[in-house]
């Protein structure tokens, strides 16, 4: 069944970004091979790491591009931005993909009964916003507040906070 292509298919695009922490950045039908009942992406050569400057920009793109082809062939699928969440989210599990699957599309027929082109909207304008974070900025969020952790990672890694950097850059002036 398409439909089940259509939820590997975003399981693939998980794991790339959650496990091996990869954007593909071309992902389109024509990079995807089906083959004894199984999705095989192709062509990643051109992907790019997560916290590369254009890995959310690309993600967006890829996610929309998946989900138009599988919209063209009659597949109800989620909107950009639920399929963009499901994969970046790390309070999503993997495991929850059929039931975010199925909560997502009841709430879209829900928006689609007093918005026939809810989809449409949304999709429009989650294309034309503008994703101002990487996953290393996400993943500092998660630690300022431990000062433990945050003296540590900055000693280890180099993560200074947004006061300090734009005091460095206000001595360079």
């Amino acid at each position: 069944e398409f439909d089940a292509v259509y939820i590997e298919t975003i399981g693939i695009m998980r794991t790339m970004f959650r496990v091996c922490r990869l954007v593909h950045s071309d992902l389109s039908e024509y990079n995807l091979l089906y083959h004894e009942g199984k999705v095989y992406v192709i062509d990643v050569a051109q992907a790019v790491e997560h916290d590369h400057p254009n890995s959310l920009p690309f993600l967006k793109r890829d996610c929309h591009n998946i989900n138009e082809f599988f919209a063209k062939n009659g597949i109800d699928t989620l909107t950009d931005k639920q399929l963009f969440d499901y994969i970046t989210k790390i309070d999503i599990k993997k495991n929850d993909l059929d039931e975010y699957i199925s909560k997502s599309r009841e709430e879209n027929e829900k928006m689609i009964k007093t918005n026939p082109k809810y989809k449409e909207q949304e999709n429009g304008l989650f294309c034309k916003f503008v994703i101002p974070r990487t996953l290393m900025e996400e993943e500092y969020d998660k630690i300022v507040g431990n000062s433990d952790i945050e003296l540590a990672m900055t000693n280890l890694c180099g993560i200074v906070k947004q006061k300090e950097l734009e005091a460095m850059a206000d001595d360079e002036d």
